[in-house]
């Protein structure tokens, strides 16, 4: 904690802190943005309905999820 406040970390505050990147979606929200202005809107909420029905209601319900491989 001492390091924070020693006058000889002043040019770390300038460096990028990774906790906090992984965490920053604004890159992704300026696509998303840019692309709806552009008149390409995504349409990955239109099944959003999907997944409040439960499978043993509906066993053959659409895959709606699809992992990131």
């Amino acid at each position: 904690m001492r390091a924070y406040f020693d006058n000889k970390q002043e040019n770390d505050a300038e460096a990028p802190q990774g906790s906090l990147l992984r965490v920053s979606f604004v890159n992704v929200a300026a696509f998303v943005v840019a692309q709806y202005d552009h008149g390409l809107p995504g349409d990955s909420l239109r099944d959003t309905l999907y997944s409040f029905i439960p499978r043993f209601l509906w066993p053959e319900k659409p895959v709606v999820l699809l992992e990131a491989n």
